[in-house]
């Protein structure tokens, strides 16, 4: 299934995350990526779900060809979200800091895998 790509995903923008992995630090060239619905339509008001399907080299291993599968979540643009952008902007707030401190906190203490892996996105 075919749908609007945001402007900010790019290349260098999945380069930034990919690289945000502090348990495996590496440089990647990004080679290409795709971009499908990873719900179907009407599964998410507040947010669009989307399944990116990327295709990487690692710096000093350009002959391995590796690819990763990321599932990452933006805001719903115009349409009846902006009536409530106030009340919406307070929910994106609230997941990332989940992630980036309270998961972040906890795997420190002990090594787990009760949530799939985060990688720090370059866009708030």
């Amino acid at each position: 299934k075919n749908m609007a790509v945001p402007d900010w995903l790019t290349a260098d923008f999945l380069k930034s995350c990919l690289e945000s992995d502090e348990e495996n630090p590496q440089k990647v060239t990004v080679t290409g990526f795709t971009v499908e619905p990873a719900a179907p339509p009407g599964s998410n008001y507040g947010c669009c779900v989307s399944r990116v399907n990327v295709q990487y080299v690692t710096i000093g291993d350009e002959a391995d060809q590796r690819s990763i599968s990321l599932i990452l979540k933006s805001p719903v643009v115009g349409g009846f979200m902006e009536e409530f952008s106030d009340f919406v902007k307070d929910i994106y707030e609230t997941e990332p800091n989940y992630y980036n401190k309270f998961i972040r906190e906890t795997y420190k203490l002990n090594k787990h895998n009760i949530v799939p892996k985060h990688y720090k996105s370059p866009k708030p």
